[in-house]
């Protein structure tokens, strides 16, 4: 794996399995820095996990890294790319992205690259019928997020007072409103917490120190923090609600991935990226963004049905369980085999395949 040189990377490896840190975030030269340090492994294949802005908080990080897969495939590579976002299915606006004419006609540019790509995965069904329709793609593929773990058996009993909000915050993840609801839902004299864990966006750098600041005399409001690996199931399972308060969607969201294989019922944003979800079976409860208010009423509905809680729950652990990573790590193997040895790419639809194309997307993104 070819990591970036974090404060706390470390070149490790068990014999099977190697981490290199080789590239530097924020640079906008992430392909000479992975291609120069590749080239001595000798390698079968590149297999590229890419976000739109995942090397940099700059606009050139972000067109290096998105044209990185391009740039291998034309150093000699094979070369594979999960896409977790694109353009025109993400609202720049909402996501604090100050985007000139000239920034989106590059974004254009670096995403119709990934067509260079050997194969390219989306995590989102309309992601494939975007590619293929407006960037002309033939091999794109949809692959599921999959779950990270084994799901629950059942729903978690709890109290059915905390309200869980878990990932990385700022930008389009506000977490204004959901406070302001809590607060509230509490001067109503309903026993609520509301329990928040994860850390900042690395593009709002202070945004939960901030809100802790203001919010201090909050005595039903805690901040975790980062929330290490083995926490995070005992977390989500002692949660009566994950509320995932989004202003859009840059990608698949991990978090309602985790919270349905943990057996917690969402409240979500009405977006168009949840209504999708919706649409796949991920079953949630939606409020109007960003009303305090909506937020509040749904979250007190919820609170208040115990029966009706238990059902979503039980509708997403199946979710979770049709999309276990045993499944989808077989299919990425079967296509990396069929790219390293020159074959014919399986389409959608073969059986055994977990490949789908989705529906057409939507006009005007």
């Amino acid at each position: 794996m070819f990591a970036d040189r974090g404060d706390a990377a470390i070149a490790c490896g068990d014999g099977r399995r190697q981490v290199i840190p080789c590239w530097t975030f924020g640079s906008p030269l992430l392909a000479a820095s992975v291609i120069r340090a590749a080239r001595p492994l000798k390698l079968d294949a590149l297999w590229f996990n890419l976000h739109m802005t995942s090397a940099g908080n700059t606009k050139a990080s972000w067109f290096g890294g998105v044209c990185a897969p391009a740039i291998a495939r034309a150093a000699g590579f094979k070369v594979i790319v999960t896409l977790h976002n694109m353009l025109g299915m993400t609202d720049l606006g909402e996501s604090g992205v100050d985007a000139r004419p000239w920034d989106v006609a590059a974004a254009h540019v670096a995403t119709r690259s990934l067509g260079y790509a050997n194969a390219v995965c989306t995590l989102r069904p309309e992601y494939v019928s975007l590619l293929a329709s407006r960037y002309r793609m033939r091999n794109v593929f949809y692959m599921p997020h999959g779950t990270l773990g084994p799901p629950v058996d059942s729903p978690p009993r709890n109290d059915g007072t905390r309200i869980l909000a878990f990932g990385h915050f700022g930008s389009y993840k506000r977490l204004e409103p959901l406070i302001e609801a809590v607060g509230t839902l509490s001067r109503a004299g309903n026993p609520i917490r509301l329990t928040i864990g994860g850390t900042d966006s690395r593009h709002s750098p202070g945004y939960l120190a901030g809100l802790e600041r203001r919010h201090r005399s909050m005595a039903n409001l805690e901040f975790l923090g980062y929330v290490a690996e083995q926490d995070v199931p005992a977390l989500f399972e002692s949660a009566a609600l994950c509320v995932l308060p989004y202003a859009t969607m840059a990608g698949m969201s991990g978090v309602a991935i985790l919270a349905a294989m943990h057996g917690v019922p969402i409240v979500a944003s009405d977006i168009l990226a949840f209504r999708a979800l919706e649409r796949d079976g991920l079953r949630m409860r939606r409020f109007k963004w960003p009303d305090p208010g909506s937020l509040a009423e749904t979250i007190l509905t919820l609170l208040s049905a115990p029966d009706e809680r238990c059902r979503l729950a039980r509708e997403n652990l199946s979710f979770a369980h049709a999309q276990r990573m045993s499944s989808v790590a077989g299919s990425y193997v079967d296509l990396i085999e069929a790219v390293v040895s020159g074959a014919t790419i399986p389409r959608p639809g073969n059986a055994g395949s977990c490949w789908r194309t989705g529906p057409e997307p939507r006009k005007g993104l």
